[in-house]
């Protein structure tokens, strides 16, 4: 029987058997012990492995960072952390990417700029403005009987629809294909993108000649709230407009027609050519010869400028401007 019992079995009962014998909390003394005696950078090489070794990414990440803040943070002459034998041995067991950091703002700290804060941050370093919640904002009378007495504008809107066919349509949203005619008039050409409130495709008005033959049509998404939304965007072109003069009305994108068809808002804009980043995008792609010179960017800010200046003397703001 003694002779069929593996040979490792003795001893191996025999140090489980001694492990609980151990006075609780001994290892990890002797251990806490071990690793205050080591340079800081050879503890941090075995915390590293250790954390490694069990795939804690995220405390390896955190204890990285901290590291390294408390690198930054170290005088010069207390950085190496022991003999440099211990800095090689470090320098190989870690393998943690180093925290990416940003040049200091000259004037705000002495310590260098990162792209996120180590620190927490307590509401008692904030103001207190930005810690209020704004009250909402209402452009407008709020009384009932003072609305009702206001001045009123009014717009026309054709609504396409035929005898044939009552009830809702089978869908929510418009399907719109290629080569589709919309409301008898306007034909599909191509997809031009998408938004939060609306689609956008090219189409040629058949019963339009010369400049505006081509047009953009932006076609509502159906939601209650999208289809006030996009309602109130032609509400606001058209009182600007008749409220600017005409060279201040070319600064506004033209709108030729709004119309109902098929449980859907349409909108009609003049066809206006690729946005400066596209063109700016396939210029780079192509190696063609710089086109945005100095003098153009001023062209082109002038032209922003202007526009934001009309609709600033109207009490309007712009709320979705993009570098």
């Amino acid at each position: 029987e003694s002779r069929l019992r593996p040979k490792h079995h003795s001893g191996h009962s025999d140090r489980v058997a001694r492990r609980p014998r151990m006075a609780e909390g001994e290892p990890a003394e002797a251990l806490c012990s071990e690793l205050l005696g080591l340079p800081t950078d050879a503890a941090a090489a075995v915390v590293t492995r250790w954390l490694e070794k069990r795939g804690m990414s995220r405390t390896l990440t955190s204890f990285a960072d901290e590291m390294a803040s408390a690198a930054a943070l170290a005088p010069p002459d207390a950085r190496g952390g022991g003999d440099a034998s211990a800095g090689v041995g470090s320098s190989k067991a870690h393998k943690v990417a180093p925290t990416a950091e940003a040049l200091p703002v000259p004037g705000t700290s002495s310590r260098p700029g990162k792209l996120y804060d180590v620190e927490p941050l307590s509401a008692q370093q904030v103001p207190d403005v930005l810690l209020t919640k704004p009250d909402p904002i209402f452009h407008g009378e709020r009384d009932e009987r003072k609305r009702e007495s206001c001045q009123l504008h009014d717009f026309a809107m054709m609504v396409h629809y035929d005898r044939f066919t009552s009830g809702l349509e089978s869908e929510t949203h418009f399907r719109v294909e290629e080569k589709q005619v919309i409301a008898g008039r306007y034909v599909v050409i191509q997809y031009l993108g998408s938004g939060t409130f609306c689609h956008t495709v090219q189409c040629e008005d058949l019963r339009a000649t010369g400049r505006h033959r081509f047009v953009c049509v932006k076609i509502s998404k159906n939601t209650k709230d999208i289809f006030d939304q996009n309602l109130w965007e032609v509400k606001l072109l058209k009182l600007l407009a008749s409220q600017m003069t005409p060279q201040e009305a070319e600064r506004l994108p033209l709108l030729l027609n709004v119309f109902y068809f098929r449980e859907t808002l349409f909108i009609v804009y003049e066809l206006l050519r690729d946005n400066l980043y596209h063109i700016y995008k396939y210029i780079e792609e192509c190696r063609l010869p710089r086109y945005f010179t100095v003098e153009r960017l001023r062209h082109v800010a002038k032209q922003c400028l202007l526009t934001l200046q009309c609709l600033h003397q109207r009490d309007v703001i712009h709320c979705d401007l993009k570098p």
